[in-house]
């Protein structure tokens, strides 16, 4: 029996950051002052105050602040520093709230899956404990304390946010490091400083009569599924439990085990052999076959209590010829060695509590559908909501999870120690059920900051995954910087591609390179003066990085000729797309001795001008569709020293790379943008699972911007674009007109021009945010071809936007069968 205590909740800040600090020297007088700060006040015992906000739990003082008007879009231009005064007081949320009368012979529990930061817990006036970690929650057994006469309130006291600087030190722990919570909020070389405080995950009542589940555990070992079950007991007495496995399939029922298990009154702990469904449909990661999932369910004292499992099996392979002492980096997933297309995943909002369901579903059914098969979530975010690792199962995205730690060393004293002890296990209790989870992390680029590898902490997550999650392997740190084969991560920025072509990682785990958003996004968060101008504080806050190895004007300058920031945009993403297929293309052709690339960075946690592959706002840059075209089962590439042909002659080999073998046809073809073909080839043949070499390359190429398209079995694949000798013409293209015509589901392109269209760019207008994903995007038709582009969501009546490098932007209403032509001016 539960309640949720999401919803509709009051909020105020009380204590001031200089009366704060007068008494931090003294614990108790300081949460006494807290309390009664709050408490004189009426807030904590319900009473009305006049200045009390009303908002969503989940929720934080930025949320509550939005919902009443009292602060603008805090990522728009530099609003965030607006808010900053936040961070400075003492916030406390409320809520009253009703118990049902058959409750009255249950025990009762309050459970908060999340909290930011250091929080005080009160019902009906009375203290129930405190927390301070952002990792995992805390619960409190309230029968005592409840009302069943009349409302119970419920109010949480916040002590004001930490502050630490980003001061990564490679001698000391970093002042970050000493808070249990997300590092990403105290500033990073990609993030604003922003600390939010609030509940930013669910709140839960529940009761029950007899006996309550505190943890279930499904594990497999590839020939056999156990249940190892926790519960509290009230009283000793032996109940009917039932545990079947439902296919998420079909819905049903193939594994059924009915038992009377005798409890003793309090703590109990036993394990339970399942007999497996039959069928056994084993779960695989994208790409590699189907992710089947379970739904656990059992029965018990009336209550049903669900998990989602699956049955795998992972282990670590070493790589082909390995360096002597290097770890092994290959996953090996039921039998089979994965090639690893993975992405860094980072929190999707500076505000946890504003991150649903929805956006995650979002965000990883593309990343689905661009190819990845991984995330790792990095060690400086956070550790998701229950609902990403749910989606993670079903969509088959394999899980490198790190324990929350980033680019410092942490403290060794006994206190720091047990404090990560006992958050590590409710890490592993939370996540263990989850089939996606593939490997545990020790965190990110610890080794260069002054951790070793047989450090206390590094050392007691290894200790705790044995225990707690014994199916799953264990990394000290990424990279693993004590062992040869994965060091260092990175570059992160614009090289060309006779750099990457001597690039080699057993396994990359981050790398990349940055690029700005689409320019239609641009324009949601710095204001119009800046971008007529091309420079601004703004642009400098959201991170458009204008000088160093990771300036994102340098190349832009070197290769393109831009007028307008839209230009820029255009160019910077061309440069990032083109540098990310390029890389995953060289990292595929690399396998079997290398076994993985993982992108720095997939999403980001704000709106900015960096490293991520779909923006703040849900929309894929340029940059994912080339990681997609780059992830294919059978991919075609040309490895070659540039993608400008400084000399007029293009020099490369032509592979076909395949994850399990292709049989057919496999060829390319070249064409100048009025559609000429300059060369072609094509091959037949049988290949086997692996990079095949099928051609040397040397072909004289003319002026100007030359397209590439591969060909499997005479259909289009993908698509390489070289600049002759650079793209200094690329916004100067002869204009070309585009006919369109919308399906279900889908867009069908046709060139009905003389000249080739670059980058055409679809979108459906005035569509809330993550509502359409397109499969493929910012392509490349020549004169007379047909693109058929197929969408997921519902796009309703909304107008349909085209857009290229050389022809007019114009919107076309949605309906099937209806055909427009665009006309150039």
């Amino acid at each position: 029996m539960k309640i949720s205590l999401d919803g509709i909740w009051e909020s105020d800040y009380f204590l001031g950051d200089d009366q704060y600090f007068a008494w931090t020297s003294n614990g108790r007088v300081l949460n006494q002052m807290q309390r009664d700060c709050a408490g004189s006040s009426g807030f904590i015992m319900g009473k009305k105050v006049p200045s009390a906000m009303k908002g969503h739990i989940p929720g934080c003082d930025r949320t509550f602040l939005l919902e009443n008007g009292l602060c603008e879009d805090p990522y728009y231009g530099r609003n965030l520093e607006h808010t900053g005064y936040c961070e400075q007081y003492s916030w406390a949320f409320r809520r009253t709230f009703s118990i049902p009368e058959e409750w009255k012979a249950c025990r009762i529990r309050l459970d908060f899956a999340r909290v930011d930061y250091y929080a005080m817990f009160y019902l009906n006036g009375v203290l129930l404990g405190e927390h301070a970690n952002m990792s995992y929650g805390i619960g409190f057994d309230v029968t005592e304390y409840i009302e069943f006469e009349k409302e119970n309130i419920l109010c949480v006291v916040f002590r004001p946010a930490p502050t630490g600087l980003p001061n990564h030190k490679s001698d000391m722990p970093a002042d970050f490091a000493k808070f249990h919570r997300t590092q990403i909020g105290f500033g990073w070389d990609w993030s604003r400083k922003f600390v939010p405080t609030g509940i930013c995950d669910s709140v839960t009542l529940s009761a029950y009569r007899n006996v309550r589940l505190s943890d279930i555990y499904f594990q497999y070992d590839g020939s056999k599924a156990a249940v190892s079950l926790e519960a509290e007991s009230r009283r000793d007495q032996t109940l009917p439990l039932k545990i079947e496995l439902i296919s998420e399939s079909d819905g049903q029922s193939y594994s059924v085990l009915e038992k009377n298990i005798t409890f003793s009154a309090g703590h109990n702990e036993f394990s339970l052999e399942l007999p497996l469904p039959e069928p056994l449909h084993l779960w695989y990661p994208n790409h590699y076959g189907k992710a089947e999932v379970y739904t656990l369910q059992l029965t018990l004292d009336q209550t049903v209590e669900k998990r989602q499992v699956g049955f795998k099996t992972i282990k670590m392979v070493r790589n082909p010829d390995s360096p002597e002492g290097a770890n092994n980096l290959t996953f090996n997933i039921n039998g089979k060695d994965i090639f690893v297309r993975g992405v860094n995943y980072v929190p999707a909002d500076l505000m946890l509590s504003r991150v649903n369901s929805g956006d995650y579903e979002h965000l990883i059914l593309a990343a689905k559908a661009t190819g990845v098969n991984m995330f790792r979530i990095w060690g400086g975010g956070v550790i998701e909501k229950d609902s990403f690792y749910d989606l993670c199962d079903r969509y088959g995205i394999m899980v490198w999870q790190e324990f929350m730690h980033a680019c410092s060393q942490y403290p060794k004293d006994p206190e720091f120690l047990a404090v990560k002890e006992r958050e590590g296990e409710a890490i592993l209790r939370k996540l263990r059920n989850h089939v996606c989870i593939t490997l545990y992390c020790g965190g990110n680029e610890l080794l260069y900051y002054g951790e070793i590898a047989d450090s206390p902490m590094l050392l007691k997550y290894g200790q705790l995954v044995k225990r707690f999650a014994c199916n799953i392997p264990y990394h000290i740190s990424s990279p693993e910087r004590s062992r040869p084969g994965e060091r260092p991560h990175g570059p992160w920025n614009y090289t060309s591609h006779g750099y990457w072509n001597k690039h080699f990682r057993l396994f990359a785990s981050e790398l990349g390179c940055n690029g700005t958003p689409d320019f239609d996004s641009l324009r949601r968060f710095i204001p119009e003066v800046e971008i007529e101008n091309q420079c601004g504080q703004s642009l400098d806050y959201h991170f458009f990085i204008k000088r160093g190895a990771q300036s994102l004007f340098q190349p832009v300058g070197e290769l393109f000729k831009t007028g307008t920031m839209k230009q820029v945009c255009d160019a910077s993403m061309f440069i990032q797309s083109d540098s990310i297929q390029y890389i995953m293309e060289h990292y595929r052709r690399l396998a079997p001795e290398a076994s993985g690339c993982m992108f720095w960075q997939y999403n980001e946690p704000c709106p900015t001008c960096s490293w991520n592959l779909i923006d703040y706002y849900g929309f894929p840059k340029m940059a994912m569709y080339g990681m997609k075209r780059a992830s294919q089962p059978v991919l075609l590439s040309i490895a070659d020293e540039s993608w400008t042909v400084k000399d007029n002659v293009l020099k490369g080999e032509f592979f076909l790379t395949s994850d399990s073998g292709f049989s057919g046809t496999a060829g390319y073809k070249a064409m100048n943008v009025g559609g000429t073909v300059l060369f072609e080839r094509e091959f037949s043949g049988e290949w086997e699972k692996g990079t095949h070499l099928l051609a040397g390359i040397s072909e004289n190429l003319p002026d100007g911007l030359v397209m590439i398209f591969f060909y499997l079995n005479g259909k289009y694949s993908g698509v390489r674009v070289y600049g002759v000798p650079d793209f200094k013409t690329a916004f100067e293209l002869p204009a070309t007109t585009l006919s369109a015509k919308i399906n279900e589901g889908s867009v069908t392109l046709c060139n009905t021009g003389n000249a080739a269209a670059f980058c055409v760019k679809l979108g459906f207008e005035n569509l809330p945010d993550k509502k359409i994903f397109f499969h493929d995007n910012y392509l490349f038709i020549p004169p007379g071809e047909t693109r058929e582009i197929e969408f997921s969501g519902d796009s309703g009546e909304a107008m349909l936007k085209i857009s290229a490098w050389n022809i007019k932007p114009y919107t076309q209403k949605n309906k099937g069968g209806y055909i427009h032509k665009s006309i150039i001016d």
